[in-house]
């Protein structure tokens, strides 16, 4: 059948924004257009009340894997790498205080950084967010000698703060499970030859798209060099994966845009797909953030070679 049709849909930047209100306490400080912006904001604001630069929140995945979000002052390969057991961070009988990390056991941990920040490292410490809830997550933060300033850290007065940072991850709960990794992005072309096929054989379609996320960031390049930026583009790739569904595929090019394939057995309306795909995003990540994406729909087609050359962007 081959390509069937070529139709450019582009959804328009969005022209209001909702009044922001101002929220009282540490953790109530920022002005939100978006959870991810507020949260990250607070959770800065947080960090700087103890005298750290350094932290962020282990928070499980559905799939029941740890990943650190709102990774602050890690570079790019920690905030990646770090995924240990909750065993390594809390010890029995620590699970409503902050436990501290040092000596062998933060060594015991050089796995989950880049031999950058291991170096550099003093001690860390971690609170779990509910107690003895595993599903809950860890707050973590660090004391390194990158820091820019060397002063005393203050963990009573994180002590003070964290029902409030507790309360606004609860609150923001759909949030943190959004930016958890999933593990079906960027399958290798073996197996996408292989889901192809299999999909085919079983009488279906493949309807192709790309979403361009990088004209959501002010400068596409910060996405690689930022992490503010990259964790914030990760967290929008993780969603849509996650709402695209592990049958079909999903791929991130080197250009940060996306290459969809969705399986199906008839047409598939790419005009309201999209708008189910990206409006879910807008609370989590911004109404202006997301009206600045550019979604393009590229047609269907049976064909193998045809449906790999466009997940790779070779035609």
């Amino acid at each position: 059948m081959g390509l069937m049709q070529h139709a450019r849909l582009s959804r328009g930047r969005a022209t209001t924004e909702a009044d922001d209100k101002k929220k009282n306490g540490l953790l109530r400080t920022a002005l939100g257009s978006s959870a991810y912006d507020t949260v990250a904001r607070a959770f800065r604001a947080f960090l700087t009340q103890g005298g750290f630069e350094r932290g962020g929140v282990l928070f499980p995945s559905l799939d029941g894997i740890p990943c650190l979000v709102f990774s602050t002052g890690f570079d790019l390969t920690t905030s990646y790498r770090f995924t240990p057991e909750r065993s390594q961070l809390i010890s029995s009988g620590e699970s409503d205080a902050w436990t501290e990390i040092s000596g062998e056991r933060l060594l015991s941990l050089g796995g989950n950084f880049s031999s950058h920040e291991l170096e550099s490292l003093q001690k860390m410490y971690a609170r779990p967010i509910e107690g003895r809830d595993e599903r809950a997550g860890i707050v973590v933060v660090a004391d390194s000698l990158l820091d820019g300033v060397r002063g005393k850290r203050d963990i009573a007065g994180l002590e003070a703060r964290f029902a409030d940072l507790r309360t606004l991850i609860r609150e923001n709960a759909s949030l943190f499970s959004s930016l958890t990794r999933v593990s079906s992005i960027n399958p290798s072309r073996d197996a996408i030859v292989e889901r192809v096929k299999s999909a085919l054989a079983s009488g279906k379609i493949a309807t192709l798209a790309t979403i361009r996320l990088d004209l959501a960031f002010d400068n596409p390049e910060s996405i690689t060099v930022k992490s503010d930026a990259a964790l914030a583009f990760s967290g929008i790739v993780h969603r849509i994966a996650r709402q695209a569904g592990s049958m079909n595929i999903v791929y991130v090019r080197e250009d940060h845009s996306l290459r969809i394939v969705l399986f199906s057995s008839s047409a598939i309306d790419m005009s309201l797909y999209f708008s189910q795909l990206l409006k879910p995003l807008e609370p989590l990540f911004g109404a202006n953030r997301v009206s600045r994406m550019e979604s393009l729909s590229s047609g269907a087609s049976d064909d193998i070679r045809e449906i790999t050359d466009f997940v790779f962007g070779e035609r």
